[in-house]
C-alpha cells in the first residue's frame, strides 16, 4: 500500500482525488452535483437557474437556496419592497441554516437581493448579464456592484453561474493574494513536493509567510498550475468540471488532508449533516436525499455507512497512515 503523504505519490493521489470528486460531482456543497440535477428536475429556464445560482451565492447551502426560491421563485422587480419575503425570511431565521463563510453576511440577504434586480434591470436580464463576457469581466461586475459578495462569496457565485453552463471559467488563481489565496497556494506546494514553501503554522518547517521574491514564486505557480491542468485535462482525464474553479477546490481539500481537516467524499458527508440539521428543524429534504440516493455511491453516502466515525476521526487517518479514508474505493 502507497504512501500518499510521500512527495513521489502525491500526483497520483492528487489526480486520482480530482477524478473521483469531479465524478461523483462532491466539491464543496455538492453544487456539481445538486444544481444540474434540480434545474432539471424542476424544468428550470435559463432565468430560472441563474436566479438559483445568485441565490446560493448568497447562502453557499443548497438546502437553504430552495427554500428561497420557493418563496421567490424569480428576481423580482427592481424597486420592489419585499415586505412579505422580509417578514417570512425573519420569522424562519433560526432554520435557514447559511455556510459557515457567509452567516455574516445573512442580515444582508433581503438588500442584496434588492440591489441584484436592480443590477439584473439595467441588463434587461440575468442571461444578458452573465453571457458573452470573459471571466475577468465578470468578476468585476460582481466585485462591483453585487451587494455583500466578497472576494470569496464573488469566486464561488461565479462558478455556480459556470457549472449551470453561463458566465466563464476563471482564468486567475490568485496566488499573488498573500491572505486570500492562502489555502490552494499551500495545496500547490504541496502537489510539487515544496514543503518548505507551506506557510502553515500546524506544518513545523520555519516558513513564515515572509518569502524572498514572493512575486516570482506566485508566477512560478502559475506557470505549473496551468501546465498541470493542461496535462490532466488533455492526456489523463478529460471529466466535465474540469476547470480552474474544480481545481482550486481539489487543492484546497488536498492541502487540508495533510493536516487530518479533509478526506475523500467529506464534503458528501457535510452535506448529509446539513440534510440533518435541516430535518430536525421540520424542513422536508427528500429531494436532497433522492438526488444522492440516484447519483452517490454507497460508499459515499454517510447514510449508508455501518461506521459511525466522525468527520475528524475519518480526517485523522490519512496524517496518521498515508492513506486516506475511503481510498481503497477509488486509488
Amino acid at each position: 500500500m502507497l504512501d500518499y503523504r510521500l512527495p513521489e505519490n502525491r500526483a497520483e493521489y492528487f489526480d486520482d482525488l480530482y477524478v473521483m470528486n469531479l465524478k461523483n460531482g462532491v466539491m464543496p456543497g455538492l453544487v456539481y452535483l445538486y444544481m444540474p440535477m434540480l434545474s432539471h428536475h424542476n424544468s428550470w429556464d435559463s432565468e430560472q437557474t441563474l436566479w438559483f445560482a445568485f441565490l446560493n451565492g448568497m447562502t453557499q447551502n443548497p438546502i437553504t437556496s430552495l427554500r428561497l426560491f420557493e418563496q421567490l421563485p424569480e428576481v423580482p422587480p427592481a424597486g420592489a419592497k419585499l415586505t412579505q419575503f422580509d417578514t417570512w425570511f425573519n420569522d424562519n431565521w433560526d432554520t435557514l441554516q447559511f455556510d459557515t463563510d457567509r452567516r455574516y453576511q445573512k442580515r444582508d440577504t433581503v438588500q442584496s437581493i434588492k440591489v441584484y434586480a436592480e443590477l439584473v434591470k439595467q441588463f434587461g436580464s440575468q442571461s444578458k448579464m452573465l453571457l458573452d463576457k470573459d471571466y475577468a469581466t465578470l468578476w468585476n461586475i460582481v466585485r462591483n456592484h453585487y451587494h455583500s459578495f466578497g472576494r470569496l462569496s464573488s469566486f464561488s457565485y461565479l462558478e455556480y453561474v459556470y457549472l449551470n453552463g453561463f458566465g466563464a471559467d476563471c482564468k486567475d488563481l490568485l496566488f499573488e493574494d498573500k491572505s486570500g489565496s492562502k489555502s490552494h497556494r499551500n495545496g500547490m506546494f504541496f502537489l510539487l513536493g515544496q514543503d518548505d514553501l507551506v506557510w502553515d503554522k500546524r506544518l513545523p518547517n520555519g516558513q513564515d509567510g515572509n518569502y524572498t521574491d514572493f512575486k516570482k514564486i506566485c508566477s512560478w505557480l502559475s506557470v505549473q498550475a496551468d501546465e498541470y491542468l493542461e496535462k490532466f485535462y488533455t492526456k489523463k482525464y478529460p471529466h466535465w468540471g474540469v476547470s480552474k474553479f474544480t481545481f482550486e477546490s481539489n487543492l484546497c481539500t488536498f492541502k487540508n488532508h495533510f493536516f487530518g481537516r479533509r478526506y475523500p467524499g467529506v464534503y458528501a458527508d457535510m452535506a448529509w449533516e446539513r440534510i440533518e440539521w435541516a430535518e430536525s428543524r421540520g424542513i422536508n429534504c427528500d429531494i436532497f436525499k433522492e438526488m444522492r440516493a440516484a447519483k452517490l455511491p454507497d460508499w459515499l453516502r454517510q447514510e449508508c455507512g455501518a461506521d459511525k466515525l466522525t468527520l475528524k476521526q475519518k480526517a485523522a487517518i490519512f496524517p496518521e497512515t498515508g492513506f486516506p479514508y475511503r481510498g481503497e474505493h477509488f486509488l
